[in-house]
C-alpha cells in the first residue's frame, strides 16, 4: 500500500500505474505530435503557471516566482552596495529601543 508520505508519486493513465518521470517522458512525446492550437493551449498553461503564488512575505504579501526573484535580486544589490545594517549595528541599535 502507498502512502501520502512516499517519495514516489504516481498518477493512473490509461489503466496503468505511472511514476512521475514515466508521465513526464509520455507528456514530452505526446506534446511532440499535437497541433500548434493544442500546443498554443499548452503554452498558455505553462505561462499562467510561472504566476501562481509561490510565497508570502514576512506582512503576508503574496509573492509569484517572478516577484520573488525580482526581490532577492534587489536586496543582493543594495548588499553588495553596503545599503545594510551589520548585526554589531543592530545590537546597539537595539539597546536605545
Amino acid at each position: 500500500m502507498i502512502n501520502r508520505h512516499e517519495k514516489l508519486f504516481i498518477f493512473v493513465y490509461n489503466g496503468f500505474v505511472m511514476d512521475i518521470q514515466a508521465k513526464r517522458i509520455e507528456l514530452a512525446k505526446w506534446i511532440l505530435d499535437v497541433g500548434e492550437d493544442l500546443l498554443n493551449k499548452v503554452n498558455a498553461i505553462k505561462e499562467n503557471s510561472s504566476s501562481e503564488i509561490i510565497v508570502y512575505s514576512v506582512s503576508g504579501e503574496p509573492l509569484t516566482k517572478e516577484v520573488y526573484v525580482k526581490k532577492i535580486k534587489e536586496a543582493e544589490a543594495r548588499i553588495e552596495s553596503g545599503q545594510f545594517t551589520s548585526h554589531d549595528d543592530l545590537l546597539k541599535e537595539m539597546q536605545d529601543w
